[in-house]
């Protein structure tokens, strides 16, 4: 027979399903190969729902696109926006703890000097 005449090779539907039964026979095997792909199958999908997005985004009427430009730096800014504060209240946070810290040290030593 010739590697060309294969029907699972031309039908990607049989060729799914040989998979789907050897997953099933072979389930060790399968999980191997499933967790060594698993970084390829996470770049595929991130790739597929760029290019879907991509694809609808040039669908839109020029209005649309800038609408959704628009957007999304609105969202972008945001997101900043909420990040500094975020840092700033832990900075502000990790003064009011050294503050605090020499406070409760000055006034241990006052009190132990009093004794």
């Amino acid at each position: 027979m010739n590697f060309q005449d294969d029907p699972i090779q031309n039908n990607p539907e049989l060729k799914r399903k040989l998979d789907e039964m050897e997953a099933d026979l072979y389930p060790i095997q399968s999980l191997e190969t499933s967790s060594s792909s698993s970084k390829s199958e996470f770049s595929k999908t991130t790739k597929t729902y760029f290019m879907q997005f991509r694809s609808w985004f040039r669908g839109l009427p020029q209005w649309g696109q800038i609408g959704v430009g628009v957007i999304g730096v609105a969202a972008g800014l945001a997101l900043v926006k909420v990040l500094i504060q975020l840092i700033s209240l832990a900075l502000s946070l990790a003064v009011i703890g050294v503050v605090g810290y020499f406070a409760y040290k000055i006034f241990k030593s006052l009190s132990s000097s009093k004794s």
